[in-house]
C-alpha cells in the first residue's frame, strides 16, 4: 500500500494513544538499520497496510511504525537476518493466523523461523514476543522489546 496509508494508520495510532510508554522512537538511524538488517530477505509487492491496520485494531495490537514501513515496501519476506533465518508473514498469512489460531491470547502472530518458533506483537504491553507452535504460557514468552528494528538487530547480533 502507499506511504499515505501508513501515515493514516500511524496518525490513528498516535491519536488513540495505543502506544505504551517506553516504545523506542523512530529515527533516521533506525531507518538505516532496518534497511541494512533486511537486505538478506526476499522482497515482495507492497502489503495492504490498511488491512494490516484493521487486523491490528481488531486484535488490540499497536504495530511499531518501523514494521509498518517495512510492510509498506514488502508484504513480508523470508531469508537471513544475520545468521538467523526468519519468515515475515504476508498480511494474508497474518489474517489467517489471527482468525484461526488462539494459541496466544492477546498476541498477533506475524512470523517465525520456518520451524517451531513464532513471533508476535503482544497487545498487553506492545512487546514483540517469541513463542513456539506448542504454545507457551504468557509468562514464558521471550520478550524482544517494542521496536521491529531492535527485534531484528537482536536476531542478527544475539547477546
Amino acid at each position: 500500500m502507499s506511504r499515505r496509508d501508513v501515515a493514516r494508520y500511524l496518525s490513528l495510532v498516535s491519536r488513540s494513544r495505543l502506544r505504551p510508554e517506553g516504545h523506542e522512537v523512530d529515527s533516521p538511524t533506525m531507518e538505516d538499520d532496518l534497511r541494512s538488517l533486511t537486505t538478506g530477505l526476499t522482497r515482495r509487492q507492497p502489503a495492504n497496510v490498511s488491512l494490516l491496520g484493521e487486523i491490528a485494531v481488531t486484535r488490540g495490537v499497536n504495530l511499531p511504525a518501523d514494521y509498518l514501513r517495512f510492510m509498506a515496501e514488502s508484504d513480508g519476506g523470508e531469508g537471513d537476518v544475520g545468521a538467523r533465518w526468519i519468515e515475515l508473514w504476508s498480511v494474508e498469512e497474518i489474517a489467517v493466523a489471527a482468525s484461526e489460531d488462539a494459541r496466544y491470547a492477546g498476541v498477533l502472530l506475524f512470523g517465525g523461523d520456518g520451524a517451531n518458533t513464532v513471533y508476535g506483537f503482544d497487545s498487553k504491553n506492545g512487546d514483540i514476543v517469541e513463542g513456539d507452535w506448542i504454545g507457551l504460557s504468557q509468562d514464558e514468552l521471550i520478550r524482544h522489546g517494542s521496536s521491529f528494528t531492535g527485534f531484528l538487530r537482536g536476531l542478527a547480533h544475539p547477546a
